[in-house]
């Protein structure tokens, strides 16, 4: 280490200057590029979370649509007069009640936090049960 600085101490003004002014160039170059490796790496997370999560709201939003409809079936099987009023309610139930399944399981994928990793896992427990 000693003996470059004795080289560089030896070197004329103008070829220090060089020296010193190339290697601030390398480094901000160095700098640069880095800086740009890793704006390029945020940017490509930030688009595959945003395409992610906006797919798992979509699907969320859908499963509370169909769970809605399970409600309303619910109820139009209570308040039924005729025995066919309160089968075809069933049958939407049924059929809201698999479309809620079926927007739980696309949502799967899209979930990162374990606090939604675990309510799905409780869901499935749950409806296991029934």
């Amino acid at each position: 280490m000693s003996s470059a600085f004795q080289i560089l101490e030896r070197l004329p003004l103008r070829h220090k200057l060089v020296v010193g002014f190339v290697s601030l160039l390398l480094f901000s170059l160095a700098l640069g590029i880095q800086s740009l490796q890793t704006q390029a790496d945020l940017s490509r997370d930030l688009k595959r979370l945003q395409e992610e999560g906006i797919i798992g709201i979509a699907r969320v939003q859908e499963g509370r649509i169909h769970f809605a409809h399970m409600v309303l079936a619910a109820h139009r099987i209570v308040s039924a007069e005729s025995v066919g009023e309160r089968d075809e309610a069933v049958q939407e139930m049924d059929d809201a009640y698999q479309y809620v399944q079926q927007a739980i399981q696309s949502t799967r994928p899209t979930l990162f936090k374990s606090d939604n990793v675990e309510r799905v896992v409780t869901e499935d427990e749950l409806s296991y049960c029934q």
